[in-house]
């Protein structure tokens, strides 16, 4: 019977060979199978071949010196670098680039603050009706369509997109800048009435003017009540953050 690198003995008829520390270079992982396994597939000629290859292999195993005694060669990697590779993959792990955005990146959530912030003061909208409209709207995602056709962060209409001269709807900026002056056209329309500005963002002024207020649809309701707490929360906590 074979033994293992701490010197207890195994039935050679349980023995795999992968239970060692292969560390040879001649070793081939198609030897990696049971005597057990050897029995079902093969004869007795065949499997007394394959016992002696592996009390071979074993042996050498066995005989091996450990890596740490081994002496050290030096690898093109590292007449290359200077640093071992083992050293030199290590660093590599350690430093792969984000595939997260960069704050200073278009589509990232701090420069879409930005522009929020920008934006808003510049059409003269309330920000944070703003962000409730677009976290309600699309997520704050700049690339998302909805089902009926509905893109970018405000989620505009192709055809209001024209309208509104914004000819990417995919781009954060142009996106944001045609959805506020569309929400200004509507505040303005309802005098500042918040509410019904949302319903007719949301279901058209068509619905506005034809329920006179908030049309009883049941997303258009959910929408401006979802709106309209996200505003007055972040409203009220700016409002408390300044005195």
């Amino acid at each position: 019977m074979p033994k293992t690198h701490t010197g207890q003995w195994i039935p050679t008829e349980t023995l795999v060979v992968d239970t060692y520390p292969m560390t040879l270079s001649s070793f081939n992982p198609a030897h990696n199978f049971s005597v057990s396994a050897m029995r079902r597939t093969g004869g007795a000629a065949q499997m007394q071949a394959r016992i002696t290859q592996l009390e071979s292999m074993i042996k050498q195993v066995q005989t091996a010196r450990p890596a740490s005694q081994l002496p050290h060669t030096t690898t093109a990697t590292e007449k290359v670098s200077g640093t071992p590779f083992t050293q030199t993959l290590h660093h590599a792990q350690q430093v792969q680039p984000s595939t997260a955005p960069s704050a200073t990146h278009p589509t990232s959530r701090a420069h879409i603050n930005q522009l929020v912030d920008k934006l808003s003061q510049h059409h003269g909208v309330n920000k944070h009706l703003v962000n409730a409209l677009v976290k309600q709207e699309s997520g704050f995602n700049p690339t998302v369509t909805s089902p009926a056709g509905a893109q970018g962060l405000m989620q505009l209409m192709p055809a209001t997109a024209k309208e509104l001269g914004v000819t990417n709807t995919m781009d954060p900026a142009q996106n944001l800048d045609g959805g506020i002056r569309y929400l200004k056209q509507k505040l303005t329309q309802y005098h500042g009435n918040i509410p019904l500005a949302l319903a007719a963002y949301n279901a058209g002024s068509g619905a506005v003017a034809k329920y006179n207020g908030i049309p009883p649809y049941k997303e258009t309701q959910h929408y401006v009540r979802t709106v309209l707490a996200n505003y007055m929360q972040a409203n009220g906590n700016s409002a408390t953050q300044a005195s």
